[in-house]
């Protein structure tokens, strides 16, 4: 069966302290995606702090820099409420188990292993990505200039990637970057993998006239039929990427 993905786009802020969520209904072809800034209000985020477990504490803990510390503690307690919404259980109660590359999931315990989530942050923002059952990988990124890009395109980017890029100029050539590097990333989120795995070897389409594909991967010629890509402007100066898992 062909996955409709249809993401829907929910501000935190808009939602999170409301008392009725009716439209986080997930429906078994539907994407939900929640964007938020983690430079929270004290008052707000002293209330996320208290709904983290020892180990997110721990965590927390590691961080040198007090910013880095604050939106690490926001976005931790964003996804224990988001993830609560979905499945009636308290925030502060989920535990978290962490595969060797470091993507987050839910414990057996919680018998509710359908509800599927991935997290991304970049420059003080972050997007959640929740679905059912299927496994699913969310990158975002700032839409800036970097001084390494030509050498990230050299190296990670296929032949066919590279000429699509070396064509454009400006902004053009600069979305097209971000598209090509989140959909990646996505992708190998997606697959429980960390950035060590990214390569040439994954192929992306992205040409505006087509619907974003992936064209090919490493592992198996049939693998990009399992996945499904999808790229999302969350706001602006932002480049969002989401890759799911196809139903069967």
């Amino acid at each position: 069966m062909e996955i409709n993905l249809r993401p829907v786009l929910m501000t935190a802020s808009d939602y999170l302290w409301s008392q009725s969520l009716a439209s986080a209904v997930l429906s078994e072809d539907a994407v939900h995606l929640w964007y938020s800034s983690l430079d929270l209000p004290a008052s707000i985020l002293r209330r996320m702090e208290a709904t983290l477990d020892e180990d997110d504490r721990e965590r927390a803990k590691r961080f040198c820099s007090e910013l880095e510390r604050a939106r690490f503690v926001a976005a931790r307690g964003l996804l224990r409420r988001i993830l609560g919404y979905y499945s009636g259980i308290e925030p502060s109660e989920f535990h978290f188990y962490y595969n060797p590359q470091g993507k987050p999931s839910l414990t057996e315990r919680f018998g509710i292993t359908r509800i599927q989530f991935n997290i991304a942050h970049s420059s003080g923002f972050a997007i959640f990505a929740v679905t059912l059952r299927r496994k699913i990988g969310v990158d975002l990124e700032r839409v800036a200039p970097i001084v390494e890009a030509e050498k990230i395109v050299n190296r990670f980017f296929s032949d066919r990637e590279k000429a699509a890029v070396h064509v454009l100029d400006g902004n053009a050539k600069l979305e097209a970057f971000f598209k090509i590097w989140t959909a990646k990333e996505a992708y190998l989120k997606a697959r429980g993998e960390g950035l060590a795995h990214i390569s040439d070897k994954i192929e992306v389409s992205f040409d505006p006239g087509e619907s974003p594909c992936l064209l090919r991967t490493e592992e198996d010629m049939r693998e990009d039929s399992r996945w499904s890509l999808e790229f999302l402007r969350p706001a602006s100066g932002f480049m969002a990427a989401i890759v799911v898992e196809r139903l069967n």
